[in-house]
């Protein structure tokens, strides 16, 4: 099967733009990443939304120790639409860039 050149140039463009997302939310979702079990805090990651919390406390009922877990995939949601955004951001102006070379 032979795929013609304008389905082969919008899949390139849909593959790149799948994989600027990811990676920009990867590298958002790693920055944001923070770590706070060994301090008696909780781990949290997401940006601009924490989509992933978990940590341990002391019960007020019970007095012992608990372990708690939240996912939200409501603003796993809204990160992964803001990586877009931004990687759609700065894809556009990286091509303008390219194309005025003049402007610095």
């Amino acid at each position: 099967m032979i795929i013609p050149m304008r389905q082969l140039n919008r899949q390139t463009k849909i593959l790149t733009y799948f994989f600027g997302t990811i990676v920009i939310f990867g590298l958002l979702t790693c920055i944001s990443y923070e770590n706070g079990m060994a301090y008696d805090s909780e781990t949290a990651m997401g940006f601009p939304l924490t989509f992933y919390k978990m940590g341990v406390g002391q019960s007020l009922r019970t007095g012992e120790m608990e372990q708690f877990t939240n996912f939200d995939p409501v603003s796993l949601s809204i990160d992964l639409l803001s990586s877009i955004l931004i990687f759609l951001s700065l894809y556009f102006l990286f091509n303008m860039l390219l194309r005025n070379k003049r402007m610095f």
